[in-house]
């Protein structure tokens, strides 16, 4: 075949490719309705469809199209948050969820429906170096961070302002006092706060009806954590570490009397929820175990989920973030250093706390690998919602219409970590 014949012949087939190309767009789909047309030319060339029409991706998947069905699993904000929480509007006839987060790196509040996929920021306050935000309320915040100098505590006692229309506008605050080391909220959103002192630690209580504060608590050790569960009850318990012994101890806020709860558990890390049940996790002969009680009465007994206490969350039930076989190693200290990350699943206790079953395998479902913290249910029992600590970002996980997989047989004996 000459040179001639042959670029004679390339050039015929292109024109019989294009003219079927143009054939199809106008015949198949292009010329057509294009809002309801299939196939055609925008068929051939499908990457720009979602754009166009907001495809959904599949249950498991991240992210969601407004008026779409939300994925089982979803990013809310890729970007680091410091603290969230979750509201619902239409009163007592609930119309939706409303999730509420405000970010770490500026400090603007963000709210995003259930069923949306963008988020309204709702506050411009700009606040650099958040590293904790409690909700004490719907637009309540307990706001901590460092100042300019890198090693001042701030902590900023902020509401939600609401301009003449009744629209969010900016945070509007007290500030407390400085190098406040711990705090805790009650359910009526009273705080506790531990300041440090050059021979030890003294805590005191914010009523935040009076904005008057008193000094309830003092001690010669700095090293601390408290949980404020109910406002005639405060707990505390040492700093978790696996290389020391940890003690849990009782507070009445109005008499101060402290009452003993548990000694002699080394790696100590506490939860508390609804009617003073209890989740403790201790380490011992290299693994982590789970403990369920109750603190008021200092009555527990093993649990076999291998996770830390402060991965769950405890209301009418109890959902625990855990690595699927297990975790070991010098825990939890390598893991608060972020020398150490879990790769979770999200597991749920039956109400007679008998059985353990698998929600969600997060990794699977996100393609990311997850280590949950700050684990937290909407009202209605039907969200999870959870930060990634290896990244900060948001999460949710619809866990209502969840079917469980089956009961799972937890072999602690297996590490998932990864270590940097």
């Amino acid at each position: 075949m000459s040179k001639k014949t042959a670029t004679i012949l390339i050039i015929s087939i292109f024109v019989i490719i294009f003219g079927f190309l143009i054939y199809s767009y106008f015949r198949l789909g292009g010329g057509g309705d294009t809002t309801t047309g299939t196939g055609g030319f925008r068929d051939f060339f499908p990457f720009g469809k979602d754009r166009e029409t907001g495809g959904a991706p599949s249950d498991g998947g991240v992210g969601g199209t407004d008026g779409a069905k939300m994925p089982t699993l979803r990013k809310i904000s890729a970007e680091p948050v410091a603290g969230f929480t979750t509201y619902e509007t239409g009163g007592k006839e609930k119309e939706k969820n409303i999730f509420r987060f405000i970010l770490k790196a500026t400090g603007n509040v963000f709210d995003i429906p259930e069923d949306a996929l963008d988020s309204v920021r709702i506050s411009n306050t700009t606040i650099p170096k958040i590293f904790e935000a409690k909700f004490l309320t719907e637009d309540g915040i307990l706001v901590r961070y460092l100042d300019d100098d890198n090693q001042t505590i701030e902590t900023y006692l902020s509401k939600i302002k609401k301009d003449a229309n009744g629209n969010y506008t900016s945070l509007d605050g007290i500030y407390l006092a400085k190098n406040i080391t711990e705090t805790a909220v009650s359910p009526s959103g009273n705080i506790f706060y531990l300041e440090e002192k050059a021979n030890g630690s003294v805590g005191s209580i914010l009523n935040i009806k009076t904005n008057k504060s008193e000094v309830i608590f003092d001690s010669p050790l700095k090293e601390w954590s408290f949980l404020f569960p109910s406002d005639d009850q405060i707990f505390y318990f040492s700093k978790p570490s696996a290389t020391i012994k940890g003690y849990m101890y009782a507070l009445d806020p109005k008499s101060s009397k402290v009452v003993k709860i548990l000694s002699g558990t080394t790696g100590l890390s506490v939860n508390i929820g609804k009617d003073f049940k209890t989740l403790y996790s201790e380490y011992s002969g290299g693994r982590v175990y789970l403990s369920v009680g109750n603190a008021k009465n200092g009555v527990f007994g093993e649990f076999d989920i291998p996770t830390l206490a402060e991965k769950c969350v405890i209301e009418e039930v109890i959902y625990c973030a855990g690595p699927k076989f297990g975790a070991s190693g010098n825990l939890p200290d390598s893991w608060y250093q972020g020398l150490t990350f879990f790769t979770d699943n999200i597991w749920r206790v039956s109400s007679d706390e008998e059985s353990v079953v698998e929600m969600s395998d997060l990794s699977e479902s996100s393609g990311e690998d997850i280590d949950a913290i700050n684990l937290q249910l909407t009202k209605d029992g039907e969200y999870l919602l959870f930060i990634n600590k290896r990244d900060g970002a948001l999460w949710s996980l619809k866990v209502k219409e969840d079917t469980p997989k089956s009961d799972i047989e937890l072999d602690i004996g297996t590490t998932t970590e990864e270590t940097i």
